[in-house]
């Protein structure tokens, strides 16, 4: 019997709290292939740069593949506390 190939899971935000989480847990099951999406490359690919994320999905995403969508807008400027820094 041959062995179906793992469902491929785009994660953003994926090294923030809830997305450090999920990933773990996902990354225990060998049905999912995680790639994390993040601002940093040091643990996955950079969400800033379009032609990053376009390479990446070409690569990866196949018939039975999903995005969990977890980034969003973030810190504060240190004297500015009413003015969120986008990253994203």
């Amino acid at each position: 019997m041959e062995a179906s190939s793992p469902t491929v899971v785009f994660v953003t935000g994926s090294t923030g709290f809830i997305g450090k989480n999920l990933v773990s847990n996902l990354q225990l099951d060998p049905q999912y292939r995680v790639i994390k999406c993040a601002r940093s490359e040091s643990e996955s690919f950079d969400v800033r740069n379009i032609e990053t994320i376009e390479k990446t999905f070409r690569k990866h995403a196949i018939k039975n593949s999903f995005v969990i969508h977890l980034a969003s807008v973030m810190d504060f400027y240190p004297n500015e506390k009413s003015t969120p820094r986008k990253y994203i």
